[in-house]
């Protein structure tokens, strides 16, 4: 069983394709906790995670739109002696400063995300990975949507971030 956390930084793109397209860029920062509670690969993972955007396109405020999310879903960051590659699918909601139509609201978000953490450390053999508590690092690019508020207003979202997860493999 294994127990990690992390902390991610990165950008964050997001295009409204509902009412109106409108284009917003942005940075990121992002905590969580996994848990392995399902098998050796797939982990539970809570956390939260903010995002502050200037919008390129579109009437109003362009610096005042940030989400603040709360992350619940299943991820699996590869360890040493995995493959390079592993996968999240997360799921958010929280709130946000829309001002997509010209005037700023606070509203409620709902949303989700599939990312593919690519980590960057070289391999290791089987009985060199099992640490007490290591750390890896990792490239994330994402992609997902929000549903803000009850306006029908829709984002398309995608990210680029860096992570660094600290994770130990315990037995209970």
């Amino acid at each position: 069983m294994t127990l990690g956390c992390s902390t991610t930084i990165g950008g964050a793109g997001t295009l409204s394709v509902h009412p109106g397209e409108i284009a917003s860029v942005g940075g990121k920062t992002s905590s969580m906790l996994d848990l392995g509670l399902f098998d050796q690969e797939a982990h539970l993972a809570l956390g939260v995670e903010t995002q502050l955007l200037h919008r390129l396109t579109g009437p109003g405020d362009a610096a005042g739109q940030w989400r603040f999310l709360g992350l619940a879903g299943i991820t699996h960051l590869p360890k040493p002696h995995e493959n390079l590659f592993g996968y999240e699918l997360l799921f958010k909601g929280g709130v946000a400063r829309d001002d997509t139509d010209g005037e700023a609201d606070f509203v409620g978000v709902l949303g989700g995300s599939f990312g593919v953490p690519l980590r960057l450390s070289c391999p290791k053999p089987l009985w060199r990975s099992d640490d007490l508590a290591a750390i890896s690092t990792y490239i994330v690019p994402e992609v997902g949507f929000h549903a803000l508020g009850l306006d029908d207003t829709l984002e398309l979202t995608a990210g680029l971030s860096f992570r660094v997860h600290l994770w130990s493999a315990f037995m209970p």
